[in-house]
């Protein structure tokens, strides 16, 4: 039986929207805390920065159904779920 090779989702930012003062400092901050938190369980956890001259790109591993925005909004739920219950969906 072949092994499961894990997939992941790659975030790019590239040129002049890399180059904003605010996206890039909001970009650092993001990297900072999920620094931060990469050994709490449940933590989306970044594999990999990969970064070039026009582009920066953060590795992340992929779960499936982990857009919960997404699926808060497909639900039409507009309140607040107890943790329990996103766990079992997500986790």
């Amino acid at each position: 039986m072949k092994d499961k090779l894990p997939y992941y989702c790659i975030k790019v930012l590239r040129g002049k929207l890399l180059a904003e003062k605010t996206l890039f400092a909001a970009t650092r901050r993001e990297i900072e805390i999920l620094h931060y938190v990469r050994d709490v369980p449940g933590c989306c956890s970044l594999v990999d920065i990969v970064y070039d001259s026009s582009s920066l790109a953060l590795v992340f591993p992929l779960y499936p159904h982990g857009d919960l925005l997404s699926f808060m909004q497909l639900a039409n739920r507009t309140r607040e779920m107890p943790l329990p219950a996103v766990r079992e969906i997500f986790v």
